[in-house]
């Protein structure tokens, strides 16, 4: 029920930013829209709005992380204060080893933005002159240059999955590696084999 609100107004968002960015366009004067390529509008309705909406989704999701978080460690203060400090620390070290991964996934976001611009922009202005491309006879140039920006784009999002399965794993497995560190401590100091 959770994702399917997340859903519902993610999807709401993207409608309402295209309505609000195609009424833009077309109220435009002619001159801020005679400077506009269409392969730089086509881009901001499609990838940019699209984009704006996922880091929606990820701020409220994030909001709704952290307050589930002070809601657990007000919790564990009203058990122990001891725990609390544990599980801070536990976090602190979660949180520098999966930093980096995080900086990784930024940057591949920008990588993939402007790549996805690229490829809207360049793929609508050659599908645009569709004509003269078949008049020249330069197909094939335009098919590697389409090909060689869908590459791109592939080659990104190939490194921001595995950046993603990585985080996925330690994210999952940090828990458990601590867990048995501490059962392991525990027989060790209370000689329990």
């Amino acid at each position: 029920q959770k994702c399917l609100l997340i859903a519902h107004s993610y999807v709401r968002f993207i409608r309402e930013t295209n309505a609000i960015l195609i009424s833009g366009v077309l109220n435009a004067s002619w001159n801020y829209v005679s400077k506009q390529a269409t392969g730089d509008i086509t881009n901001q309705m499609i990838n940019e709005v699209s984009r704006a909406g996922r880091s929606l989704t990820h701020l409220v999701t994030g909001g709704a992380a952290l307050l589930q978080i002070v809601i657990f460690m007000a919790l564990s203060l009203t058990l122990s204060w001891q725990l609390v400090i544990v599980t801070s620390l536990i976090g602190l070290v979660a949180f520098f080893i999966i930093r980096p991964l995080q900086r990784k996934s930024y940057e591949y976001g920008r990588e993939l933005t402007n790549a996805q611009k690229d490829f809207g922009f360049h793929t609508v202005d050659y599908l645009k002159n569709v004509k003269l491309v078949k008049a020249t006879g330069s197909e094939s140039r335009i098919e590697d240059k389409i090909n060689g920006l869908q590459n791109t784009i592939c080659s990104i999002l190939f490194r921001r999955q595995i950046n993603l399965s990585a985080t996925h794993f330690l994210v999952q497995a940090f828990p458990v590696i601590v867990v048995a560190i501490i059962i392991g401590a525990a027989h060790k100091t209370l000689g329990i084999e």
